[in-house]
């Protein structure tokens, strides 16, 4: 994989988040 731009990192950041209160609120 190559290095994400700062800003693509800050959005996978912020999905990452929102998949982990998904699945919590799934699980």
């Amino acid at each position: 994989m190559t290095h994400a731009t700062s800003e693509e990192c800050i959005e996978m950041r912020i999905t990452a988040i929102v998949k982990t209160k998904c699945n919590y609120n799934i699980g």
